[in-house]
């Protein structure tokens, strides 16, 4: 029998919602848990830069050129209003700024909270009227799930 790796749960009211984080397996270490929220219902994970690229236009084997240019952009005029700045050979140190000040990059924003989560899920919900509503995810990722 193959493992279940994945699990779609529909979340239909707030007492759901509230108690839906007890539902997932326990574990020692609750840092195990990894969530990220997503204000619309994606089938898979994208990045901020492959959507950026697909809403360009771009391909995606385009990637890693459109991401060296962008930082590169970015380091040029970092120094005008980030104070420290990361090391000139830290890569992931200016990703992650770059992502913090909403540049498109590789990174995914995860959380050991599946509230904020969430939150980020809901972040641009439309309760009323129902005609307007549209589905949000929170992926849950256990670390230990994949060898």
């Amino acid at each position: 029998m193959l493992p279940q790796w994945f699990l779609s749960v529909t979340i239909e009211n707030n007492a759901q919602l509230l108690a839906y984080d007890k539902e997932l397996p326990a574990v020692s270490d609750p840092e195990w848990w990894l969530f990220r929220g997503e204000p619309r219902a994606y089938p898979k994970l994208q990045t901020s830069l492959e959507r950026a690229l697909v809403d360009r236009g771009t391909l995606l084997t385009e990637a890693a050129d459109v991401e060296r240019k962008l930082l590169k952009e970015f380091k040029r005029r970092a120094h005008h209003y980030v104070h420290p700045l990361p090391g000139e050979g830290d890569l992931m140190g200016w990703l992650a700024l770059m992502q913090h000040y909403g540049a498109p990059t590789r990174l995914l924003d995860w959380t050991y909270s599946f509230y904020i989560a969430t939150f980020f899920a809901l972040s641009e919900a439309t309760s009323n009227p129902p005609d307007k509503r549209s589905p949000c995810v929170v992926w849950a990722l256990y670390r230990n799930a994949f060898p």
